[in-house]
């Protein structure tokens, strides 16, 4: 007969209890993507041999909870956990480009302008940039201020601002003006003249005012002057531009006394000039009045006498330098 085994020996109960520190929660260590945290040993009753916790205490712990679990060297094992959270509370660094200062696109009221992204830094990975304005867009005339932000993974952001200036260094446009002429009487020395300005306009956009000189309405001397016109627009840009005024005298009509006939104490003149003319005549040095041809006079005195006829245009232009017949009455 087989002898029978002995029989199994049920294993000891344990009487170790551990208790586990509670939860730890706590900001990162300075530009580290986590902190060095030491913690209390759990506390224990009854036989409980040796205790070890992992990760221990004094460990680097990431950003985020971490499980740390403690166990006692019985049998069975007893164990205890707590969690340690860490929080990253430092936000982000960020540079942004320096102020930047250009000119105008041609013809526009705004400039394309292009930047360098910031420069973002931080304690652990996953940092991101963004800014109000993109590089490349375009920007108005004057000072646009672009701010950037710098954000982590864990949310901290930081912001930094720098200036881009567009100035309007373009300068507005005086439409060509065309020269003016004006006729003046054949005896004037001038006239007034009126004209038109020549419009502007301005790549800002603005509505632009045009000062000349010399100015509409200006009495201009016979010949040619100069009329230079001006604007500038809201930056302070300016053009100029000139035209003339060019002031002629009339050709006033010239007269010619065609024939004449004295007899006794009457005398008659027959005269004529350019079509649509006009006359005047003086007999004696006496005030020129309107005439027609043939001119008659009668009961003139003895003597010497002096006949003037000068044609005139239908503006009145006179002939300056009238015919004139020299004649004597002898009985």
């Amino acid at each position: 007969m087989l002898a029978s085994a002995p029989p199994e020996r049920a294993a000891a109960a344990t009487d170790c209890g551990l208790t586990a520190s509670a939860n730890i929660t706590t900001s990162n260590n300075p530009n580290q993507a986590g902190a060095v945290v030491a913690y209390s040993a759990p506390t224990t009753s009854g036989t409980c041999g040796t205790i070890t916790c992992s990760p221990a205490s004094g460990s680097f712990f990431p950003i985020g909870t971490t499980l740390v679990t403690c166990s006692a060297s019985t049998t069975p094992v007893v164990k205890a956990s707590f969690t340690i959270r860490i929080v990253d509370t430092q936000p982000p660094t960020i540079t942004v480009p320096p102020n930047k200062t250009v000119s105008n696109d041609a013809g526009q009221a705004s400039a394309a302008v292009t930047f360098a992204a910031p420069m973002v830094s931080d304690n652990a990975p996953g940092v991101t940039s963004a800014c109000n304005h993109l590089s490349g867009s375009l920007f108005p005339l004057g000072t646009t201020t672009v701010t950037c932000t710098a954000r982590d993974a864990s949310g901290n952001t930081a912001t930094a601002s720098f200036h881009v200036i567009v100035n309007d260094t373009e300068p507005p446009v005086i439409e060509r003006a065309p020269d003016v002429s004006a006729t003046v009487r054949t005896n004037a020395t001038g006239g007034i003249v009126s004209y038109t300005p020549p419009a502007a306009h301005d790549n800002s956009g603005a509505n632009l005012s045009v000062a000349c000189t010399p100015a509409i309405g200006s009495t201009f001397p016979v010949g040619s002057t100069t009329v230079t016109c001006s604007t500038t627009d809201p930056s302070g840009n300016k053009t100029t531009k000139s035209f003339s005024v060019v002031v002629t005298r009339d050709v006033a009509p010239q007269t010619e006394l065609n024939n004449s006939r004295i007899k006794g104490r009457k005398a008659t003149f027959r005269f004529s000039s350019a079509p649509g003319s006009h006359f005047e005549c003086s007999i004696d040095k006496r005030a020129f009045k309107p005439c027609t041809s043939p001119a008659r006079f009668a009961k003139l005195k003895l003597g010497k006498h002096v006949f003037l006829v000068r044609a005139l245009d239908a503006a009145d232009n006179a002939d300056e330098s009238p015919a004139i017949k020299r004649f004597r009455i002898r009985r």
